[in-house]
């Protein structure tokens, strides 16, 4: 039998996932280590495909936690607006917002391997000592950044800013369920 195929819709669980995959984003000639700044997404993978794994409250704590501790691990870098999703992260960074203060500013992929690096050992701890049953794979295994014009970014923060309104008919098609207080 072929590639069964699906509507192309935000609701459509392969669709939603199929639009993440692509040949790298990554410019060829840009200095991911030079002034600017980025709108960069990451997926929770888990086990079995994406689900709304930062809605543990733990886990969401350390996403937390590692990401207002990455500036004071390197010098030049500036965090902008942050927003944890069910099951990603949206951001905008600063990875070289001060040239002058260093001459060995991270690479952008540097930033985002330190970061998943770090919420996964803690994470890992975690699932050992309290839930040895489960697993502790979070990430997929990439991150998909863009470079965000200065004329851009107030409306890329307003995007991120509004972004968390997930709407429960989107649960019920990504097959997930609703923590609910």
């Amino acid at each position: 039998m072929g590639r069964q195929s699906f509507r192309k819709d935000v609701y459509n669980r392969h669709a939603y996932i199929e639009s993440f995959r692509h040949e790298t984003l990554r410019l060829a000639n840009h200095d991911y280590r030079g002034p600017g700044v980025y709108h960069v997404i990451t997926c929770a993978q888990g086990i079995g495909g994406r689900g709304p794994l930062f809605e543990h409250p733990v886990l969401r704590k350390l996403m937390q936690t590692h990401w207002l501790d990455l500036p004071d691990r390197y010098a030049t870098l500036q965090l902008d607006e942050f927003v944890i999703m069910p099951d990603h992260l949206h951001f905008l960074i600063w990875p070289n917002k001060w040239p002058d203060r260093a001459e060995n500013a991270p690479h952008l992929g540097e930033i985002m391997r330190t970061c998943k690096s770090s919420v996964s050992v803690d994470w890992l701890a975690y699932v050992k000592e309290n839930h040895p049953d489960w697993s502790a794979k979070i990430w997929q295994g990439d991150y998909f950044e863009r470079v965000v014009r200065i004329d851009q970014l107030e409306r890329t923060r307003r995007y991120l800013r509004d972004n968390p309104d997930i709407p429960d008919k989107l649960y019920k098609h990504m097959g997930w369920t609703k923590n609910r207080p």
